[in-house]
């Protein structure tokens, strides 16, 4: 049967942690976890946006080359009006990722935790019919774990109190069982 102790070890944390989380606090250690899946985050971002303008201008370029083919031949009037369009589309498409993903990292960059608590409910099965998903429903919060490990660390209809700071998935710091 899960216990306090299996939640310290599939979760790496101690009750030094725990006690800290308690406190609405990070240790240094989970700060420093917390860091490396927002640099993780933002390793995976930058490519992506980088990824995304260059379709963008790509897409422009071969219209304005197509044009350029055609019978009627490509004037600098067509490359003036193509342009204005490409440049603010694109630094539009930016903004929104930047924002967006300043929007979504608040928390890991605050490390500001959030407590669900409540009876587990507990989900798996297979995502599209190939991928197994593993779900910890405690309170009204939804966890997405990672693995079966992490799962089998709840049981089902017992009481937890988790601590975790709020991303996709949620980076969870600690958890105990309460009465």
């Amino acid at each position: 049967m899960p216990d306090d102790a299996t939640l310290m070890d599939v979760f790496g944390f101690s009750s030094a942690d725990l006690q800290t989380n308690r406190a609405g606090e990070l240790t240094d250690a989970q700060r420093e976890r917390v860091t490396a899946v927002y640099q993780q985050y933002l390793r995976g971002i930058i490519p992506t946006l980088g990824i995304i303008g260059a379709i963008m201008v790509s897409a422009v370029v071969i219209s304005l080359v197509r044009d350029f083919l055609s019978l009627d031949g490509l004037s600098l009037d067509d490359l003036a009006r193509g342009l204005p369009i490409c440049l603010p589309l694109v630094s539009l498409v930016v903004l929104i990722a930047v924002v967006g993903s300043y929007w979504l990292t608040g928390n890991l960059r605050r490390g500001r935790i959030q407590v669900a608590e409540g009876v587990a409910r507990l989900k798996t099965g297979l995502y599209r019919g190939h991928t197994p998903y593993y779900q910890a429903k405690i309170g009204r919060h939804t966890f997405h774990l990672m693995n079966a490990t992490q799962f089998g660390a709840f049981k089902e209809g017992e009481r937890y109190r988790v601590y975790y700071v709020k991303y996709w998935p949620d980076v969870i710091l600690s958890g105990e069982r309460v009465e």
